[in-house]
């Protein structure tokens, strides 16, 4: 898996804290799949880059399972203000966008706000790693809605992303 692209330190110090072991349904391969996802939602869209590459890295940080566990975005939130400025800096209105995707992604609907759309759709488009096909009635905007798009993802989510190992030891 590759680092993220802007933030390099911020994924090194994410991933030092994961608690869960990092092959998990919700660790750095589906974080690198987000990011992948994200890249592509914000090329055919106004969603903003930087808020999408932060939100892959900070979605499922905080999880402590890989089943039903509704605070780890609410606790990503809160993590987030403590590592602005350390190790990520954004406007103040990326980090409002952000900390609102992060904080609602598990329970958020649909929304017309591209940004926190975009967010919500490229964690949604990668459902395919746990069985379940994307549902475009879950998704916000009108690319992630489209068949080519969800079976562009699916093959994402099926394809193998091993995380880096190696990345805690440099």
């Amino acid at each position: 898996m590759q680092l993220s692209l802007h933030f390099p330190e911020l994924h090194r110090f994410i991933l030092e804290q994961f608690e869960l072991p990092l092959d998990s349904l919700h660790g750095p391969s589906h974080w690198a799949r987000v990011g992948r996802i994200g890249k592509r939602l914000a090329r055919h869209s106004t969603a903003d880059p930087v808020v999408l590459e932060l939100f892959s890295l900070f979605h499922d940080s905080r999880r402590k399972n890989d089943d039903w566990d509704l605070e780890h975005g609410p606790e990503a939130a809160r993590f987030m203000v403590k590592l602005r400025g350390v190790y990520f800096d954004c406007t103040d209105l990326q980090f409002e966008q952000l900390q609102y995707a992060v904080q609602h992604h598990t329970t958020g609907k649909p929304t017309d706000h591209i940004t926190i759309g975009a967010c919500w759709d490229s964690d949604r488009l990668d459902l395919m790693r746990v069985g379940i096909r994307p549902d475009p009635a879950y998704l916000s905007l009108e690319h992630s809605r489209e068949e080519t798009t969800i079976l562009w993802a699916i093959q994402q989510s099926l394809e193998e992303m091993d995380p880096d190992l190696n990345l805690l030891d440099s």
